[in-house]
């Protein structure tokens, strides 16, 4: 486990590292009053004096297949013929070899050299092969052998596939939505057969996940893979690569297979984006970012890349195992709604939210968005229509409220008459409830019009008191003055306006034009309409 002291170094090394480098030693000097986190953080910034010191050490070691196993090149192991040297990683090195009683091409994984006398890293690749090797599917490479040399270099042999691996499809740019899910949906898939059996990658980067010539998928090398009974890693280790590490795996605790999901989701941002969703100019400012820091949502890219995309990747990274997708069955699930729906779209999947959490008979402050309506010229129509015509027609508009309100994630607090609220945040918030608020408010304007009403509405973002009620309708119910906030808001809107208070302005800026309309009091950063 990672103590509290070292989450205080790389809070002050990630503060450290945003000071120009010629200030840093003379900033933590006045602004760190404890002795030894400073020498800790000034020791950690001597051994990463230049930016990407850690990506350069992490290039020499992977990008340097010609040097380790030089005595290999051209000699026969067992019934091997080593032709050539596919590349390097953290665990082992490939070959190109031929088969000589089976006739065929194969690719020879060894232990690398300098790890040839370590029994751990020897251990964990057999690991490697027993787990893979006892998994049979189209997703994931097959294991033909596992062998020793007279010497007692440990090798498992493995078809050598063509095609190329998702990182050399990721330097040349971010990839369309459609085949950038296409691949994560096999990779998942792939998961969702080894976590069935108990195993757990440890390892998913792009680097790892091979495309054919046929656009099949197979995931690579199970060098820190785990099964649920083996324990060759002593406590507060860490295997993986840093920058696709859940916060668990980075601590150094157990893992279990919400850490591939974890992966998984760094891997589906990093092909849709072209780079990470955790940023840090060195290593410890990353470890830093991983541990403390949200990942940088798709919205914020201005890529015009769908909600839906947002939330499958940001529940994926959430910090906590618990509150992510709790399975590659049910990541799965999230992108095949892809091919559901039309043109791509789909109805926006939770975020970021508080899961199974009831609201507390006392009362707790949560940030919500309210989204108030209501029926322009209501009065009007009461006095056009006879009782029974009304109250039909408002029957089937609430019906149509409560459909477009639980599509976009929404929960409806109060209809009556010609008033309407519904509120996003309260009992599950979603990192994107501004939006999912703006986007109700579209659709309902909409729906009313096809129904010869019309709305104006208002959106407000703030904070609300809940606590856990026995009303008929809802388990909870809300105060604030945001309530009242909103209703005001909607009478300074004509026919057909939505009105947005500053905060909502900055959440739907993205996707939606606004315009500056004024101030209301108790709203923060002025009025504006949302088109």
């Amino acid at each position: 486990m990672m103590e509290e002291n070292e989450h205080r170094v790389l809070e002050w090394l990630a503060r450290a590292l945003e000071v120009p480098a010629a200030e840093r030693l003379r900033f933590l000097a006045s602004a760190c009053d404890d002795d030894n986190i400073r020498s800790r953080v000034e020791a950690m910034l001597r051994e990463a004096p230049s930016p990407g010191a850690f990506d350069d050490l992490v290039a020499r070691l992977e990008d340097g297949p010609d040097r380790p196993l030089q005595v290999f090149r051209n000699h026969t192991i067992e019934k091997y013929e080593l032709r050539d040297c596919l590349g390097a990683g953290g665990m082992g090195v490939v070959f190109r070899a031929f088969d000589l009683r089976l006739k065929r091409v194969v690719a020879l994984k060894f232990l690398r050299d300098d790890l040839t006398a370590n029994p751990e890293a020897k251990a964990r690749l057999l690991v490697e092969a027993q787990a893979a090797a006892g998994l049979e599917h189209p997703n994931i490479c097959t294991i033909y052998e596992v062998g020793e040399t007279a010497e007692g270099q440990l090798y498992f042999a493995m078809p050598c596939y063509e095609g190329e691996t998702l990182r050399a499809k990721i330097e040349r740019g971010p990839m369309p939505v459609a085949e950038a899910v296409r691949y994560v949906r096999q990779v998942a898939a792939g998961l969702e057969r080894a976590h069935a059996a108990g195993i757990v990658h440890r390892d998913i980067k792009p680097a790892n996940l091979l495309v054919t010539p046929d656009d099949v998928v197979k995931i690579l090398d199970f060098g820190v893979a785990k099964r649920s009974e083996d324990q060759l890693t002593a406590a507060g280790s860490r295997l993986g690569t840093l920058a696709y590490m859940s916060p668990e795996q980075l601590r150094g605790e157990e893992v279990d297979h919400r850490a591939d999901i974890w992966a998984l989701g760094v891997v589906l941002f990093e092909l849709l984006a072209g780079e990470r969703p955790f940023r840090g100019e060195y290593e410890y400012a990353l470890m830093y970012a991983l541990l403390n820091q949200d990942p940088v949502s798709l919205q914020s890219l201005n890529l015009g890349l769908e909600d839906y995309l947002d939330a499958t990747i940001m529940r994926a990274l959430q910090k906590t195992a618990g509150d992510r997708w709790p399975s590659a069955t049910a990541f799965i699930e999230s992108l095949n709604r892809v091919d559901a729906a039309p043109e791509g779209r789909v109805a926006v999947a939770p975020t970021r939210f508080a899961v199974d959490r009831p609201v507390s008979e006392e009362g707790e402050r949560r940030q919500a968005v309210i989204l108030a309506s209501s029926i322009t010229g209501y009065f009007d129509l009461a006095e056009e229509l006879p009782s029974d015509r009304l109250n039909a027609l408002l029957s089937a508009f609430e019906r149509d409220v409560e459909r477009v309100a639980a599509d976009h994630g929404g929960v409806i607090y109060r209809f009556s008459g010609e008033d309407m609220i519904i509120l996003f945040g309260v009992p599950e918030g979603h990192e994107d409830d501004g939006m999912r608020a703006a986007r109700t408010a579209k659709a309902l304007h909409a729906t009313a019009g096809q129904q010869s009403l019309a709305l104006q509405s208002a959106i407000s973002s703030g904070t609300l008191i809940a606590r856990a009620s026995s009303t008929e309708r809802l388990p909870f119910e809300v105060t604030g003055p945001m309530l009242g906030l909103a209703r005001r808001m909607v009478t300074l809107g004509d026919e057909g306006h939505i009105v947005v208070d500053g905060e909502t302005a900055r959440l739907i800026r993205p996707r939606f034009d606004v315009t500056e309309r004024g101030t209301v009091s108790g709203s923060k950063g002025g009025l504006y309409l949302c088109f």
